[in-house]
């Protein structure tokens, strides 16, 4: 199965309202982007509706969101101007794995749960690489996506690579968003901790940390972060 990116965006546009008033509470992990910064110029890379960019922007930190869904970049942009922080923010229409950007211009990078949306283990790494190519040396990147390690995503992803062996890799699935009485798919890639931690070294960049963040009650971890760096090879 062929999936164009632009249908990626296509179903958050449609999804964009309900995605909206289940998604306002940041991540926490977003903070390790700055850490040791007092200020600097952070991308927030599938923005989405500007949970992390309103409040690193509330922090005094100029950042820039780029996202594919146009009805997520206008929630964001309605929420911005609510907050009065339309100076320290800048939100763009565009596909993460073409950033419009010059070289070494961001002091941190956060992709947070959109590396997993991306199809094919070359674009989700030339994505990262061009993540890497716009932070400046020394900046770090703080990058999430969902683990496979829970039942119901296994059993998706095995029966995915099942109906479509040598279309698909393994961890390829999709999963259902509720919307009224609809269901939309999402596409995801699922990750091990090992998979997702080496497509990161794989482009360039260094990892310093990594771990997974699993509800109160749960074995695996649903969601796994790293920390990484770009080393100066100038």
């Amino acid at each position: 199965m062929s999936l164009r990116v632009k249908e990626i965006g296509d179903v958050f546009n449609r999804i964009a309202k309900s995605f909206d008033k289940t998604r306002r509470k940041p991540w926490r992990c977003a903070i390790e982007a700055i850490e040791g910064l007092t200020e600097g110029r952070i991308l927030d890379a599938g923005c989405g509706n500007g949970r992390h960019l309103l409040l690193l922007s509330s922090m005094g930190f100029r950042v820039v969101g780029v996202d594919l869904s146009k009805e997520l970049i206008r929630i964001a942009k309605r929420r911005i101007k609510e907050f009065s922080l339309t100076n320290e923010a800048e939100l763009i229409v565009g596909d993460i794995r073409f950033l419009p950007f010059k070289d070494e211009v961001f002091d941190g990078v956060l992709a947070i749960a959109v590396i997993h949306h991306i199809p094919g283990v070359v674009e989700r790494v030339r994505t990262l690489k061009d993540m890497k190519r716009v932070m400046k040396p020394h900046a770090k990147a703080v990058l999430t996506a969902w683990s496979i390690w829970s039942l119901k995503r296994l059993w998706r992803a095995v029966m995915y690579k099942f109906k479509r062996p040598f279309s698909s890799e393994f961890g390829d699935a999709f999963i259902p968003w509720r919307l009224g009485s609809d269901t939309v798919w999402r596409f995801y890639h699922l990750f091990t901790a090992r998979e997702f931690r080496k497509i990161i070294e794989n482009a360039g960049l260094k990892a310093i940390k990594s771990y997974g963040e699993r509800k109160k009650y749960g074995l695996f971890p649903e969601n796994l972060v790293v920390v990484a760096v770009k080393i100066d090879t100038h």
